[in-house]
């Protein structure tokens, strides 16, 4: 037996037969315990490097560094387009367009759902971010060797940091929003100086005198779809913005930016919600006449209702844009 073991590379150990087999059974069981309680006590230590991340304020950003150091692998964050939040090493990156064609087709409508794959020889996990059933994000972490206890033991304290971390910025964003809006409403209904326009506009980086133009958006998805995805494309320009949405459509306001501007956002929010949306713009006005820019965004918003058109310059309407600026009743009965 013991040449056959060795041939084979079979271990092979042998129990004096006074020994009793419960005493076997407790060498096992105690060599588990102590196992168990060296990946607790890592655990615990990890968890307390997440949770000193956020303490710093370092967001989604500092979870997922602090995490793929833990692991000895990577972690990505992807939004609900698909989009990375976070990713460390910052090589992990260019694997969330793979992660997310994989997750997009496969994932199951449980929101509580863990889904493994393989991506380049990794072994890879993924799972939903959220608090109170509502799916915010989705973590990938993945290494070359198999995930093990430890592992998702650590994934599950940053799921947890990460859920309220997007929280607190879900309520950020919707305080700003709120913010945005009052301040266009404040524009539209002129009741601010110039002086207090060009510092209210600065906050959102519209420095300067210049004119600014209102474009209303419009398309078959939640307002706060629409809003991300616009506010997502915007962000990534060189020029400020400012958007605040009314019941079903988007308002932004914005620096003109030449012919095809408008078309090339309208076309740029469709792509990242894969659906169809309108775009109506006003006149290029000065600050102080932005309710009247914000007014002909509304009525291009309408003709591309009625005329199936995808985009509509209020300035090139002809006709419409006529009869658009005649507010009187006499005047348009006049001109019919």
């Amino acid at each position: 037996v013991a040449d056959a073991a060795d041939r084979l590379g079979f271990p092979v150990f042998e129990v004096p037969y006074p020994v009793p087999f419960i005493a076997i059974t407790e060498a096992v069981f105690t060599r588990l315990a102590g196992e168990q309680v060296d990946v607790l006590q890592r655990s615990i230590e990890a968890q307390a490097l997440l949770t000193r991340a956020v303490l710093d304020g370092l967001g989604a950003e500092g979870v997922a560094s602090a995490l793929a150091h833990a692991i000895g692998g990577w972690a990505v964050v992807l939004d609900l387009h698909g989009l990375p939040l976070a990713a460390a090493p910052g090589s992990a990156r260019g694997r969330a367009p793979r992660l997310w064609d994989e997750l997009r087709g496969s994932r199951p409508q449980d929101p509580g759902f863990s889904y493994s794959m393989v991506d380049r020889g990794d072994h890879v996990s993924v799972q939903p971010v959220g608090a109170r059933g509502r799916v915010e994000a989705f973590l990938s972490i993945g290494k070359r060797d198999a995930l093990g206890q430890f592992d998702r033991i650590v994934a599950s304290h940053a799921l947890s940091l990460l859920a309220i971390e997007l929280d607190k910025s879900r309520a950020v964003a919707e305080a700003e929003r709120r913010l945005k809006g009052d301040f266009l409403d404040s524009l539209v209904r002129g009741t601010l100086s110039a002086r207090e326009a060009a510092r209210g506009l600065g906050r959102f980086g519209l420095e300067g005198e210049g004119q600014v133009e209102v474009v209303a958006l419009e398309g078959p998805v939640p307002i706060d779809d629409l809003a991300w995805a616009a506010e997502d494309i915007l962000s990534r320009t060189d020029d400020g913005f400012l958007t605040a949405p009314r019941d079903d459509v988007l308002y932004v306001l914005l620096r003109p930016n030449g012919q095809g501007a408008v078309e090339e956002l309208r076309r740029a929010v469709s792509e990242r919600l894969g659906a169809a949306v309108l775009a109506g713009a006003g006149s290029p006005v000065a600050a102080a006449e932005t309710g009247r820019s914000l007014r002909e965004a509304r009525y291009a918003l309408q003709v591309c209702r009625v005329e199936g058109r995808e985009v509509a310059d209020f300035q090139t309407l002809g006709t419409y844009r006529l009869l658009l600026t005649l507010q009187e009743p006499d005047a348009l009965r006049a001109f019919a």
